[in-house]
């Protein structure tokens, strides 16, 4: 009969990826993870497979914790461009916080771990393609309330947030500065109205 385990594994999951997002795949050890998720080899071999599974399942626990619900409020509103504009207020209080330095959990694997492992990048596709077609739904819903002017690209203009949502990921990892992440946002969103 097999033991009950003597730990939380969302919770050991929870602490294995603030591990990976701190310190990247390469840098973490699975002693790193052993130490952080205060659990020990046999656990962490048992619960999750190995140092790659663990990884993917933290890629898929940041999505499912920290992006969806994000994503969520701009799908589950017909505020149209006050929820994108949310959205990316989000973004810069979130790369000016006191972790914001860390940058995006995803945006971090796709440049790592990504270019080399194809489950990763499969994962990080699917990503990618949430983010495109909820931004394209809220602006299906602007462009219905009269509040963008370019209803035809709409699709475009959906990849063309996706990005620069990326791209603040990645540079708010270095330009710390509140009006500069501010400009980009203003300049992205003011393109469409």
């Amino acid at each position: 009969m097999a033991r009950p385990k003597q730990f939380d594994p969302d919770e050991a999951l929870d602490k294995a990826l603030e591990v990976f997002w701190e310190n990247g795949y390469d840098a973490t050890s699975v002693q790193d993870l052993v130490d952080a998720m205060e659990i020990n080899r046999f656990s962490l071999y048992d619960t999750y497979g190995d140092k790659r599974e663990l990884y993917l399942r933290s890629l898929d626990r940041y999505r499912e914790k920290y992006v969806a619900p994000r994503l969520k409020g701009i799908e589950d509103t017909e505020k149209g461009m006050a929820a994108i504009r949310g959205y990316f207020r989000g973004i810069i209080e979130g790369l000016l916080s006191g972790k914001g330095w860390r940058g995006c959990f995803l945006i971090n694997a796709a440049v790592e771990v990504a270019p080399h492992d194809s489950e990763a990048a499969r994962r990080i596709k699917a990503h990618q393609q949430f983010m495109v077609n909820t931004f394209h739904r809220a602006l299906e819903q602007a462009a219905a309330q009269g509040e963008i002017r370019h209803r035809r690209r709409l699709k475009e203009y959906a990849w063309f947030l996706t990005t620069t949502a990326q791209g603040m990921g990645v540079i708010g990892k270095t330009i710390r500065d509140r009006g500069t992440l501010e400009s980009i946002a203003r300049q992205a969103l003011g393109s469409l109205v």
